[in-house]
């Protein structure tokens, strides 16, 4: 896994600035690039990580990265 803050926002962006996003690996080696899930703890290169459902915004429901 790795991972990055976005401090400015693309145009039409719900997610509030910064945000952090990351790179989780997958079996057969399939990398997909997502959202971290905020307030969690500090992140490191390599930490395992499970995909959770997280509301953006007043009323968007999407899905995130959180440490496990």
């Amino acid at each position: 896994m790795g991972f990055t803050a976005v401090l400015y926002p693309p145009p039409g962006s719900r997610v509030e600035v910064p945000y952090g996003i990351g790179v989780a690996r997958f079996a057969d080696e399939v990398c997909i690039l997502g959202l971290m899930d905020p307030g969690g703890p500090e992140l490191e290169i390599g930490m395992m990580l499970r995909t959770v459902a997280i509301v953006v915004g007043d009323d968007l429901l999407t899905y995130a990265y959180q440490v496990s």
